[in-house]
């Protein structure tokens, strides 16, 4: 599921403005982390953010994701959730936490 532990910033060029190249397609969702633990979310393989427990965060995406979040602990074990969503149609395949 992961492709990219964390986003890496050149220093040379930043990516373009996204407010300024956005077409339809675009939309927000969020990520509800009912757990008592910290979950990391990646999104389309990349890391994108933490959300502490008992919280949320809302993202921008374009059209379908798939969104991976887990859950590390320290004796190596994890918890992991893995689905997609489609931000157009606001539709959502869950798939529930596995180990």
């Amino acid at each position: 599921h992961i492709k990219n532990a964390k986003h890496a910033n050149a220093a040379a060029k930043p990516k373009a403005n996204p407010a300024k190249t956005r077409a339809s397609g675009w939309g927000a969702f969020r990520v509800y982390n009912k757990t008592g633990w910290y979950m990391d979310v990646y999104e389309d393989g990349s890391y994108v953010g933490t959300i502490s427990p008992w919280s949320y965060a809302t993202w921008t995406a374009f059209g379908k994701t798939s969104m991976y979040c887990k859950v590390d602990f320290d004796n190596g074990d994890s918890l992991n959730w893995a689905y997609t969503a489609d931000v157009q149609t606001g539709e959502i395949v869950y798939a529930a936490p596995a180990s």
